[in-house]
C-alpha cells in the first residue's frame, strides 16, 4: 500500500459506498513523523474516493 511506503503503518481502514462510483474512507495510521498531509494527498488521488478522513497516531513503534 502506498501509505506504508515510507514506514508508516495502517492500523485501521474503513471504506463504504456513498453512491454509484463514490466511496468514503477513514484511515488510521501510526507514524513517527508528520504524515497527515502526505497521506491525505496520496489517498485523494483515487478517482473513486469522494470523502477521506485521516487519523494519525504518532508512534515510536511505526516501521522504519
Amino acid at each position: 500500500m502506498v501509505i506504508e511506503s515510507e514506514g508508516d503503518q495502517v492500523t485501521d481502514l474503513h471504506l463504504w459506498r456513498l453512491g454509484p462510483g463514490h466511496l468514503g474512507a477513514i484511515v488510521s495510521v501510526a507514524t513517527r513523523g508528520p504524515a497527515r498531509r502526505r497521506i491525505t494527498a496520496e489517498i485523494a488521488n483515487s478517482p473513486t474516493l469522494s470523502h477521506v478522513t485521516v487519523e494519525v497516531q504518532h508512534s515510536l513503534f511505526a516501521n522504519g
